[in-house]
This record gives structure tokens, sequence and C-alpha cells, in this order.
């Protein structure tokens, strides 16, 4: 099974990545997808996405399947951790919504650094979601840092899917753009936006 993930980003965009080969991992827990992006710099990436965490990582490689760090206002980072709501799998599609906070971890998976606070506070202050997406965003963000701070954030990720071994050999996963109104997204039902 072909796994697609519509991710919403707030307010009103919908990227949508269309996964050429099967999960790794697919249960109730988390469906663990790989797949080639970016065609300008080719990165591997494996992809987390948690059905009952507010949580999606991208943990990105090169072409050798060595941890490939990207920085952010000098950080090095390996590992990008979207706070977002619970994936809803509906079949073979994926619908969360990314909740402006990002906590990226060193490739040795021991420090990290939150980013877009303000961002996420902005929009929930214009009423962009409710009380229960900011409390539970907030606590998945302090869970992650705490995961990293006390040296178990890799052993997490290894329990959910370890790292790759051999890339797959399809180049490119789809990529494609909308907007929420007319890209077919569906909200979680247990996790109500406006709640």
């Amino acid at each position: 099974m072909q796994m697609t993930l519509y991710q919403h980003h707030l307010p009103s965009e919908v990227r949508v990545f269309r996964y050429l080969s099967p999960p790794v991992r697919l249960d109730e827990e988390v469906i663990v997808c790989d797949g080639w992006f970016s065609p300008a710099v080719p990165i591997y990436c494996r992809s987390y996405m948690f059905l009952k965490r507010w949580l999606h990582i991208f943990a990105t490689f090169d072409h050798g399947l060595s941890p490939r760090e990207d920085r952010f206002e000098g950080f090095p980072f390996q590992f990008n951790c979207d706070i977002t709501t619970p994936h809803y799998r509906v079949g073979d599609k994926l619908y969360t919504t990314d909740l402006c906070v990002d906590v990226l971890v060193s490739a040795n998976g021991r420090e990290c650094l939150a980013k877009d606070m303000e961002e996420f506070a902005a929009r929930h202050s214009a009423g962009q979601f409710g009380a229960l997406w900011r409390e539970a965003a907030q606590r998945e963000a302090r869970w992650l840092e705490n995961l990293v701070t006390e040296g178990s954030f890799l052993a997490f990720l290894e329990a959910a899917g370890p790292f790759p071994t051999a890339a797959i050999p399809r180049e490119m996963a789809e990529i494609a753009q909308h907007q929420l109104e007319t890209a077919g997204f569906v909200f979680h039902p247990s996790y109500p936006r406006y709640a």
C-alpha cells in the first residue's frame, strides 16, 4: 500500500506527499515511510507519522545513508520534529495539521532547539485553533525536549522504526500544494480544531 500524507499548514495550505513505496511500518501507533525529496540536493527522508502522539518526525540522510545535517541559526540538526495533531488514517490516506512548533534535534540525539513558538502563540491568539490543540502541542514539545535531555530520543525512534540500511530505488516522492477548501482535507474527529 502506498500512503499519501495531507499535511495542513495554518491557516489554509495543504501539502500533499505521495510516498512511492509501501510503509516500512504501518500499525495503530506509527506509520513509517521513506522517500527521496528535493531534486536540487537529493535528500533521503524517513518520516515517522504518529497516530497517538502530537508528532511527525523527519529524519534526513544523504546518498550513502549517513546522517544529513542542516542548520538553523547555527544549530546543526538531522531530525525535524513537527508538533502536529495526531495523524488520522483513512485507508491509504493520512491527515494532520502542523501546529507551527518544530523541535530540531542534533544527529547524536542529545541536543535540541525549539523554534516558531511565537508563530504558534500568534496563530492561537488569532483564533486559528482552540485550547485543546494549544495545550496538547505545548505538552508534546516539553515531552520531546525531555526525551532528548535524558538521552532517549534515538532509542525512541529506533523502536518506532530502525534507521534505513538500504535506500528505496525510486528517486522522488510526489509533492503538491493545495488550498484547504480544495484538498479534500479531513480533520481528526477525536481532536476538534476549536475545542
